[in-house]
């Protein structure tokens, strides 16, 4: 954890975080999970469907499981 003034930036899973994290801690919570998107989806056209993006290995990009959104619902 690091802390900016009031401001506290943890660098871990989310999901050991929120396991710890009181109920209704947080009065709103914004995140960014992956989309999950089909591996063969397309992302731009024209000259953008040639971009980086469409050639990476995205195995991180895999759509949240209801465990996530139980525990995002119960922290905030």
């Amino acid at each position: 954890m690091e802390q900016f003034g009031d401001i506290k930036l943890y660098n871990c899973d989310c999901m050991e975080l929120m396991k710890q994290t009181p109920d209704k801690y947080y009065s709103l919570a914004l995140v960014d999970p992956p989309y999950g998107l089909p591996k063969d989806a397309v992302h731009g056209r024209g000259k953008l469907k040639n971009r980086a993006i469409n050639t990476m290995n995205m195995k991180w990009d895999v759509a949240p499981n209801d465990d996530y959104f139980r525990e995002l619902f119960r922290i905030s």
